[in-house]
């Protein structure tokens, strides 16, 4: 629902109308598939932004550099996820559309998700080149939220392997629809 609001100008006579927009209902996922490409075992990134019923934004991406763990390949999609969401919000918002903060980033990785919220040492994940840790970054000052979600609800597997007939006409009647 929309509703017409008006402003008067003190220093005129004139009256400007502008829409206000309630907080819109935005849902964010994003996936990797690790090690995808048996050549290089490079992994792809995928995430889509639904807003309004609607994907407005999305991508299919190979990762920059090998990830050597799934662990690794998510964190990496969830930081390209981050500054999209960010973006987007601040997009939206000088649209005068506000969506719900924190941002929730639907993740189907519980390592990825826990990683993101604890900034102890990780024996295992030392290597994660720092540009990723954003993520961490956003996480900590409340702007980013990484929620676990079961595969069967991640909407982003469309975006980064082959899936079965079935799911793949579930997830693409999700995104496309009448």
């Amino acid at each position: 629902n929309k509703s017409i609001v008006s402003e008067s100008d003190e220093n005129s006579a004139t009256t400007r109308g502008y829409y206000s927009y309630p907080k819109a209902n935005a849902q964010f996922y994003v996936d990797a598939d690790h090690a995808t490409n048996k050549d290089d075992r490079i992994s792809v990134t995928g995430y889509t932004f639904v807003l309004a019923g609607g994907p407005v934004s999305w991508q299919s991406k190979t990762q920059p550099t090998v990830a050597l763990s799934s662990m690794e390949a998510e964190y990496m999609a969830a930081c390209s996820a981050t500054q999209e969401a960010l973006w987007l919000a601040m997009l939206l918002e000088q649209m005068s559309i506000q969506i719900s903060k924190p941002i929730v980033l639907n993740e189907d990785n519980q390592s990825c998700v826990e990683f993101s919220r604890n900034p102890g040492n990780h024996q295992r994940s030392k290597h994660i080149d720092t540009k990723y840790h954003f993520v961490r970054e956003r996480v900590a000052a409340g702007d980013i939220v990484l929620r676990w979600i079961p595969t069967t609800e991640q909407i982003a597997d469309i975006f980064t392997k082959a899936l079965d007939a079935a799911d793949f006409c579930r997830l693409r009647e999700y995104l496309v629809r009448d």
